[in-house]
């Protein structure tokens, strides 16, 4: 296996282990919008009391996804072992 052969399944290996916890940690996230809405409306908040929170969750939710997903990527560069990749 030539040495540009390697990389490319390691980097295939790194991006299908990044890639497959995407939607479970969306899903969460969206989860804890929702419930945050649900939970200030059945306070008695009314919609343009509750439309800051959701400006504000969508901005934060999208900053706290880009830097996970980030910061996953350069651990599983760091975690990943290539000898693993080389093998199989």
């Amino acid at each position: 296996m030539s040495n540009n052969e390697v990389e490319i399944k390691y980097l295939q290996e790194i991006e299908s282990k990044v890639g497959n916890s995407t939607p479970i940690l969306g899903i969460l996230v969206l989860v804890g919008y929702i419930l945050t809405i649900s939970v200030s409306i059945m306070q008695g908040a009314e919609i343009g009391e509750v439309m800051p929170i959701i400006l504000i969750g969508g901005v934060v939710a999208t900053i706290i996804l880009i830097s996970l997903f980030t910061i996953l990527s350069k651990i599983a560069l760091w975690w990943v072992p290539s000898e693993n990749v080389a093998e199989s």
